[in-house]
């Protein structure tokens, strides 16, 4: 959801967070095939659903994420900069902050 609500591209999707193989967990070694299938319908999902949020929805959206960061947001990510300023790597650990608060904030335990 994160991912779509912030306009990621598709190629940025499939380059960093689709599964193209099986997941293996040793709980479930015989599942790989099926635990990739669900990974990956979970990823389109939610960023279907994150691209239909208008933008006064986005908004709301990314500073309630924002309010749960430690440190918070305006000391960990460059304040005032525009996202296109981010490296790749900053902005990559945005979207890994911001994934961990949904999940843990948003996601049934």
């Amino acid at each position: 959801m994160v991912l779509g609500a912030n306009e990621a591209k598709p190629s940025y999707v499939k380059g960093h967070y689709w599964r193209p193989g099986p997941i293996f967990d040793a709980n479930f070694p015989d599942r790989g095939q099926e635990l990739q299938n669900y990974h990956n319908l979970g990823i389109l999902t939610g960023y279907r659903y994150g691209k239909e949020l208008n933008l006064a929805e986005k908004g709301i959206f990314f500073r309630e994420l924002q309010s749960h960061m430690d440190p918070p947001f305006e000391e960990k990510y460059p304040a005032g900069s525009d996202w296109s300023d981010w490296s790749a790597a900053t902005r990559k650990e945005y979207y890994s902050d911001c994934i961990s608060i949904f999940r843990a904030y948003h996601l049934p335990q």
